[in-house]
């Protein structure tokens, strides 16, 4: 029997009444059914604490299928679904040999299936909840029909394989993703009185993320009680509604605009009694999701009622939807908003990707990023506490119970860190920080014995934690969307009731910023404002103050949407004030930099006498004069910033200072700035290769060479405008170098910096600069590899993680660490692995890492190009010329092992491959994909052998140390 050809439909659910529905089902798939196979609790070796959590006395266990003991199928009649019993069950069983797939229920009306794998961490559950008192929802039964077994004389092995790819979250993603973006384009196309392509789609955008939001938020029954209230409302709206009334206009714009914003006049609307009842009895959200956006929304805007038909019919009710986002361990099978973060990135198109650089970064590789940036965060202010500090945050989830800690500095610190995400896209680092945050923190704080409730804490974490800016607006509004929806899932059930009067969401704007990261110029001059403020006076903390209390109050809602635009104006005011502050408190700076050096140049430089009086010269030099002529110059350049900042002050763009389209990190930052920085930047900034860099603002057409031109120009006045004129930038550098010196730049004294970016600075021509100012002026805490596993699926983009710190003593001096790891992260990462590698000295390799180690003065010398003569001298003598860069990725994270030993027993015998052969580079066409020809495209374009010749494309294509030109994929076309 072929269990392909019997398809689970949904009438295949809603029949299960009782455990024969179940095993009906599972014999539709093909699977072995035991009969009534009762198993007793005694015989499963689970905790005995569990025993209450299965019904009849712990005697409701079945095996329903049995493969060898290699893999079966348990079903639990439970008490109860409780996440925390289910779990136990499945760890008990991960213990044991072979595989498994087990089933939980209370009363057959809700059943769980949970697939649990073995990973490094702990078990992860991947789950689906099955309702059978509904009908099935799209995502449900595909995966039951892909637990379907093609041959009924398959081994247990690939049962489970075949098992586990049915669990598999992308899938659901992808299936999602396909549905989405099919009703988005149609309900675009459906929109009348649109000035714009780029406004209808951005309007599609904004009210199917408002749809989206309160699908999320009636899951918990805060929208007239009722968990289908939008489905329902529309019905009540259509039944009701005049042939010339508009389901959008009449009815949804009253909900978003006046409703949710607690503005009255409800009695004044032409709409059915019921309708202004549910008006009345609407939540206060706030958030900024429901204030009209006039640029993109304007009144007449015409949504015909089909589209919701669209969206409510293909999409909203065809899939199900969670509040509850997956954890690393705990995956449910069902629509969450960290699918809605995936689901915008792909949304891109590939043309405008490839432009924007957009690759979603895979929850392992965040929830890493972050706990790396939180140990060096917490070790930088508690030093003595690293192993511990290791073991506190790789474990976040449940924490081992022998730690011990400072507690109450590690709250301290803990509640006070700041951390950016300079190109937060859809929020992923900040919502993985967020769910970090909260579950630290409660730990914490039960050992202190004070308050651990989720909500307050998520809310405590998002007003002072959390921050970010993207080019995007769109991705900016699903972050806010993200972080929205983590505060519904911990709300008390009855914090509507409770708090009527008060907003449910805070109001996002000043923590999460829209606009270009990386270009900080104000009417033509680039700004460089970083550090301390040095305030000499009473007048910024007092703007300082007045912001932060506005901010305040608009986060927390205490702001009506009607006086919301006067706030706004208000805090616009305000920043402009504090940004006239700053600059005037800098010209007094510049002033009395000037001043003193001009008091200088007339003092006559003291010439250091030998211990035989002064030394004969064979040529006079006046040191007087090089001296002044130095200082001429620092003076000049002062007078420039000078006139600069004067001419910032008078120009009437000034008072346009709200209407730019960047991040003025100072300014829309500030409350971080006067403390000196952000502690934590991290993130995954876009990768646009060099040719490809234009402003991100445009985005109605392609951009010129002339804009990309200019744009790249600013990139690089403003990484020398706060970092300094001796940052070497390489035109050639692709988009995510510029977003290195950002975000090292926005860190305090004690900063950590984590990106996850292409690998191809370690190794290229254009990542020399980079290389060398990281040495001297951070930490290389750790660069980490893995060869096993990419981390971007959908990219041609090798990536590596790095941390650096700031540092506390000379950079040179500090030990950078370079990790390959030889297994897929999900398999290694942990507290045991981390611990493993900081004990490590030199070059060590083991199954599941290789560590090489190099001070940061041998990486300097390395890379700076040497004549024959320097080549001799002692490593004593001052490096001179110039550092051309080192071959960091290629040597040090995939070089084989057989190369460290080749340089440790003959490296003084060999030779650069330079000083023996010519190398260069090749042809830049431009066009390379016209030059790669596979057999295909050979045979379309009935191309000669002799034109062709064979070509490695990729260190994948070959798979011996020989290679075999014959099973090479591609031939490079040779037309010269």
């Amino acid at each position: 029997m072929n269990g392909n050809l019997f398809s689970i439909v949904p009438s295949d659910v809603s029949d299960i009444k009782s455990r024969s529905g179940i095993s009906h089902l599972f014999r539709k798939l093909a699977y072995n059914i035991e009969d009534d196979l009762r198993m007793p609790f005694a015989d499963l070796e689970l905790p005995s604490r569990l025993k209450d959590f299965i019904q009849n006395d712990g005697h409701a266990i079945y095996l329903l299928c049995n493969y060898d003991h290699l893999f079966q199928i348990y079903l639990f009649e439970t008490n109860n679904l409780n996440l925390t019993p289910i779990k136990s069950v499945c760890q008990s069983f991960t213990k044991k040999q072979g595989d498994y797939l087990l089933l939980f229920t209370a009363d057959y009306t809700e059943i769980v299936f949970v697939n649990p794998l073995r990973r490094p961490g702990g078990v992860e559950l991947r789950r689906l909840k099955l309702n059978t008192l509904r009908e099935a929802f799209h995502t449900e039964l595909q995966v039951l029909n892909a637990l379907a077994l093609p041959q009924v004389d398959m081994n247990p092995f690939d049962i489970y394989d075949l098992q586990c790819e049915a669990f598999r979250k992308e899938r659901v993603t992808d299936d999602f993703y396909k549905t989405y973006k099919k009703v988005f384009e149609d309900v675009r196309q459906s929109l009348g009185k649109v000035q714009s392509h780029a406004q209808a789609h951005a309007f599609t955008q904004i009210l199917m993320n408002r749809l989206m939001l309160l699908y999320f938020v009636q899951k918990r029954e805060w929208l007239n009680n009722n968990t289908d209230f939008l489905r329902e409302f529309y019905n009540t709206c259509r039944e009701e509604e005049e042939k010339n009334k508009s389901f959008y206009r009449d009815y949804l714009e009253p909900l978003f605009f006046r409703a949710f914003n607690r503005e009255n006049g409800f009695e004044d609307l032409s709409v059915p009694d019921p309708v202004k009842e549910i008006f009345k009895n609407a939540p206060y959200l706030n958030g900024g999701m429901f204030v009209r956006l006039e640029e993109i929304e304007p009144p007449d805007i015409n949504v015909p009622d089909s589209a919701f038909d669209l969206m409510f019919d293909r999409l909203f009710e065809r899939y199900n939807f969670t509040v509850r986002e997956d954890t690393p361990l705990d995956i449910e099978l069902a629509i969450d908003p960290e699918l809605l973060g995936n689901v915008y990135q792909r949304l891109v198109s590939e043309e405008e990707r490839g432009q924007a650089g957009l690759f979603y970064t895979q929850r392992t590789e965040v929830n890493f990023m972050c706990q790396r940036a939180l140990i060096e965060y917490l070790s930088r202010h508690l030093p003595k506490n690293r192993k511990e500090i290791i073991r506190l945050v790789m474990n976040y989830l449940k924490p081992p119970d022998d730690l011990d800690m400072p507690w109450k500095k590690t709250e301290e610190y803990l509640a006070g860190v700041k951390i950016c995400d300079p190109a937060c896209g859809s929020g992923a680092f900040l919502v993985a920080m967020l769910h970090i945050l909260v579950e630290l923190r409660i730990f914490v704080r039960k050992k202190l014995n004070q308050n651990t409730d989720a909500f307050e804490l998520k809310k405590a974490v998002i007003s002072q934690n959390l921050y970010g800016a993207d080019v995007k607006a769109h991705a900016v509004r699903i972050a806010e969307l993200r972080l929205w929806l983590s505060l519904v899932v911990d709300a008390p059930d009855d914090f509507v009731r409770k708090h009527s009067n008060d907003p449910l969401l805070p109001n996002l704007t000043y923590r999460l910023r829209q606009g270009d990261s990386l270009i900080e110029e104000f009417a033509g001059v680039p700004l460089h404002l970083r550090g301390e403020f040095s305030i000499t006076g009473k007048r910024i903390p007092q703007i300082m103050q007045k912001l932060c209390d506005l901010e305040y109050k608009i986060f927390h809602g205490r702001v009506k949407s009607g006086a919301l635009v006067k706030t706004k104006a208000e805090h616009q005011k305000l920043e402009q004030e504090l940004f006239q502050g700053i600059l005037k408190d800098r010209m007094e700076s510049i002033r009395a930099q000037i001043k003193s050096l001009k008091r200088s140049i007339g003092e006559p430089l003291r010439i250091q006498e030998s211990l035989f009086g002064r030394e004969p010269r064979q040529k006079k030099i006046d040191f007087n004069k090089i001296l002044r002529k130095e200082t001429e110059k620092r003076i000049a350049a002062l007078e420039d910033r000078l006139t600069e900042y004067r001419r910032l002050l008078e120009s009437e763009d000034f008072g346009k200072l709200s209407d730019r389209d960047y991040v003025l990190w100072e300014i829309d930052f500030a409350d971080v700035f006067i403390k000196g920085g952000f502690d934590i930047i991290i993130g995954n900034p876009p990768y646009v290769r060099q040719e490809e860099i234009g402003p991100p603002t445009i985005v109605d057409r392609p951009t010129t060479r002339e804009e990309r031109k200019t744009y790249k120009e600013k990139l690089i006045r403003s990484v020398q405008a706060f970092l300094g004129k001796q940052v070497r930038i390489d035109k050639k550098s692709d988009l995510y170098v510029y977003f290195y010196y950002l975000g090292m730049s926005l860190l305090n004294k004690n900063g950590v910096f984590v990106f996850i970016t292409s690998n191809s600075w370690l190794d290229v021509g254009y990542g020399a600069g980079l290389q060398e100012w990281v040495l001297h002026n951070m930490e290389v805490k750790d660069i980490y590899d893995n060869q096993a596993k990419r981390s971007f699926k959908s990219a041609d983009v090798n990536t590596v993680i790095v941390v650096f710190n700031k540092p506390e003593a000379d950079p040179l001096a500090h030990t950078a660490r370079f990790t390959a790891f030889k297994k897929p992260f999900e398999e290694v990462l942990s507290s045991d692995t981390l611990l493993a590698i900081e004990e490590t000295k030199g070059i060590v390799s083991t199954d599941d890492f290789r560590v090489y180690q190099a001070s940061q003065q041998d990486l300097l010398e390395e890379g700076f190009e040497k004549d024959k003569m320097q080549k001799k001298l002692s490593k004593t003598v001052p490096l001179t010329g110039k550092y051309k860069g080192n071959k960091w990725g290629g040597k040090y994270l995939r070089a084989p092992d057989i190369y460290f030993k080749i340089i440790e027993k003959a490296g003084d015998k060999l030779v650069r491959l330079g000083d023996i052969a010519e190398v260069r580079f090749g042809i830049k066409t431009g066009c390379n994909e016209f030059f790669y020809l596979d057999d295909e495209k050979i045979k379309e374009w009935g191309i000669e052998e002799e034109f062709l010749k064979p070509v490695i494309k990729s260190p994948r294509e070959c798979r011996t140390i020989v290679i075999d030109p014959d099973v090479l994929p591609n031939k490079l076309f040779m037309c010269h």
